[in-house]
């Protein structure tokens, strides 16, 4: 019973492996964008689960790591385009935050926002989103 139930796990991970795969790769290469009228802000899903966004506010760009489970996404941001430009301890530097997005069709929008506390653990915040901030896929 032992031997069966160890097969049982392997099929199940590599299931579940291939699945994840496949939905990650729904999202590599693509671009999605919110339009200010003559700016717009853009996430860009690229290879190996990474990510780029762009804000027009702020000219500022940053990059991180994404997970696509169902129709809930996960972005990590770990480091923006003018990081290197301050000491490692700066408030300037960009901060760890993670966001929770739904796709649904050719949208996606910001649903949640977590923080790192000052003993590293993440803790959700209670900051909003507007419903309006609403990103289209670029075709």
């Amino acid at each position: 019973m032992n031997k069966y139930f160890r097969v049982i796990v392997i099929v199940i991970s590599i299931c579940w492996s291939v699945s994840s795969l496949a939905q990650n790769k729904d999202l590599t290469n693509s671009k999605w964008v919110f339009n200010f009228g003559k700016c717009q802000d853009y996430i860009k899903f690229k290879k190996q689960n990474q990510y780029e966004f762009f804000s027009c506010e702020t000219g500022d760009t940053v990059f991180g790591f994404y997970k696509l489970n169902g129709n809930s996404l996960i972005l990590k941001q770990v480091k923006g385009v003018y990081d290197k430009e301050f000491p490692i301890k700066s408030q300037h530097r960009t901060p760890q935050i993670k966001f929770r997005l739904i796709i649904n069709n050719d949208s996606m929008w910001f649903i949640e926002r977590w923080e790192l506390n000052m003993n590293n653990k993440w803790i959700k915040s209670d900051f909003t989103f507007s419903k309006n901030y609403l990103f289209k896929k670029d075709k």
